[in-house]
């Protein structure tokens, strides 16, 4: 951390080759994508830029006997949530071998999902315990909204103690959500 070097020239590669070598790093990690191709006055949008610094990578690595490397990027904005693509060019994310991709929902949930080769995780809620400081694996995206609709209408239940008929349930949901409301009114009803 806190080293920038050009990777794309013959004197920055040995530099990384040496620093890591010295260093003992077992694990490579880049933070960031991003900083990287600043480093190197590279577009990330532009493939053929990105094809030589991912080259470069595949080279330091080789030269320092670095069998794993990590690389920190952000996803494109306003994408599939379950299928999160890398900000910039897609020879990022068609070069690695896995995408462990960590993502946060509009209700501020995390998640975390892999891909790859031999490799598939679908979208994982992280549980955060704040006494350890570390998080934990949940349950899936479709759970996690699920008792969230549930919240909802045990919210609505108990603010309305006289009791409520099923179709002033449904009138209530409708003013609080527009979407995903049928599960949870069922969950609720049975």
């Amino acid at each position: 951390r806190g080293y920038r070097v050009n990777i794309l020239t013959e004197m920055g590669k040995a530099d990384a080759v040496e620093g890591l070598k010295s260093r003992q790093v077992q694990v490579w990690t880049i933070d960031s994508w991003t900083a990287l191709c600043r480093m190197c006055g590279v577009d990330g949008n532009d493939g053929r830029d990105v094809s030589r610094i991912l080259g470069a990578i595949e080279e330091i690595k080789v030269g320092a006997g670095i069998e794993v490397c990590f690389f920190l990027a952000h996803t494109a904005k306003g994408g599939d949530p379950d299928k999160p693509a890398t900000r910039g060019a897609s020879e990022v994310d068609e070069h690695v071998d896995t995408r462990w991709m960590l993502t946060v929902d509009k209700t501020d949930v995390r998640f975390i999902q892999t891909q790859g080769r031999d490799t598939q995780m679908p979208p994982t809620s992280l549980d955060f315990n704040e006494e350890t400081g570390r998080s934990t694996l949940g349950t899936s995206r479709q759970s996690v909204a699920a008792e969230g609709w549930v919240q909802e209408v045990t919210k609505i239940v108990m603010d309305h103690p006289e009791g409520l008929s099923e179709s002033v349930l449904w009138d209530k949901m409708k003013q609080v959500r527009a979407i995903g409301k049928a599960k949870a009114v069922e969950y609720m009803i049975e």
